[in-house]
């Protein structure tokens, strides 16, 4: 495969329309090659719509290669599958789930990765389905996502490439300089000791010098990440945590709220978004740098599945960013007061404590 020349371009989106429209774009500009994974794409509305998509470049003679995840996408029926694979779409399940004992989830891929010619490409946290599309009786779940033009294109496709032929085990070259901004390919992967993501928040967190926001769909991070975030709020760093108050994990909620007092302890500002429900996985550090993707700060993306951030050192889009999430934080979320959790009866911290270390446990 050649590079194509052309320029570095990025934009970032937001679930709802404006992914969905852009990702309809990419796919419908696919001349050769074109490779969708992702964690769930569902059999509604819009995953019928994307399929019909997938179909058409096949037709049209686009190599259209699909990885799905086999617990997140494992409930889709063999017509919808069989439909695919007869219209020339090469689809694959990443780790089947096999119903045997003992039981074990296995390794997941929960990246969501889209990739046309080599040439351009979508990363985040938005899966293909209706609650992050939005419908008329419900707005779409919170999320982001980048998309991106030029050399690291390529190097994604080769990623999928990898992926597609089992052979993630190989570097990925982390790193491009563009004149000024940097982008990062970010994957984490504990079976392949492929841990870039985290090492890439540890180091936001220690070269912040005066604001971090962080949004955490699944927010249960371990213990050297906590520290970290404390310490950076100790030092006088402003850092805004954003969870959500509506998940779609049981217990999360009361989990979660084990970690609050540690937090608010230190000077962290939480916040909790109430809308919908939050499902974005990003982080802004001074304005500078940013992160974008598929990585939860939690043990299940640390050590069971793959996962793929875009970090980018570039003001000119971190700035923005940084202000669109404090909008949010504006407009849409809560912030937590610190007596009720500081002060909690003990029976409301046993609770909390409970339902951590079960969910802790889970994960792993």
């Amino acid at each position: 495969m050649t590079a194509p020349k052309i320029p570095l371009a990025y934009e970032l989106l937001e679930s709802g329309a404006p992914f969905f429209e852009r990702l309809e774009e990419l796919i419908g500009r696919a001349t050769q090659r074109l490779y969708l994974l992702t964690y769930i794409l569902d059999e509604d509305e819009t995953g019928r719509r994307v399929a019909a998509l997938l179909k058409t470049a096949a037709r049209r003679g686009v190599r259209v290669h699909v990885v799905l995840d086999g617990v997140g996408s494992g409930h889709l029926s063999k017509a919808f599958v069989d439909d695919l694979r007869g219209a020339g779409v090469e689809l694959r399940f990443f780790s089947p789930l096999r119903f045997e004992l003992p039981f074990r989830m296995g390794r997941r891929l929960h990246l969501k990765l889209v990739v046309a010619d080599g040439r351009e490409a979508m990363v985040g946290g938005i899966n293909i389905a209706d609650r992050y599309r939005g419908t008329a009786d419900a707005p779409p779940w919170l999320d982001f996502a980048i998309w991106l033009q030029g050399l690291p294109c390529l190097k994604l496709e080769e990623l999928a490439l990898d992926i597609l032929n089992k052979r993630i085990f190989r570097p990925v070259t982390p790193r491009f300089r563009f004149r000024g901004p940097v982008v990062e390919i970010l994957l984490n992967d504990f079976f392949r000791n492929r841990l870039a993501i985290r090492r890439s928040y540890l180091r936001m967190l220690r070269l912040a010098r005066d604001e971090v926001i962080i949004f955490s769909a699944y927010f249960l991070p371990n213990l050297r990440l906590l520290r970290r975030i404390g310490a950076a709020a100790k030092r006088g760093v402003r850092v805004r945590l954003v969870v959500p108050q509506v998940s779609d994990a049981l217990f999360y909620r009361a989990a979660v709220q084990y970690l609050y007092p540690y937090l608010l302890k230190r000077g962290v500002e939480l916040y909790e978004y109430r809308p919908t429900v939050l499902h974005a996985k990003v982080a802004v550090r001074d304005g500078e740098w940013l992160t974008v993707g598929s990585y939860n700060l939690n043990d299940l993306s640390d050590l069971l599945s793959v996962e793929l951030n875009i970090g980018l050192n570039d003001e000119t889009v971190a700035t923005p960013f940084a202000e669109r999430l404090k909008a949010i934080i504006e407009k849409d979320c809560a912030r937590v007061a610190a007596e009720p959790y500081l002060q909690a009866p003990w029976y409301k911290r046993m609770r909390w404590w409970l339902s951590y270390l079960g969910l802790i446990q889970a994960l792993r």
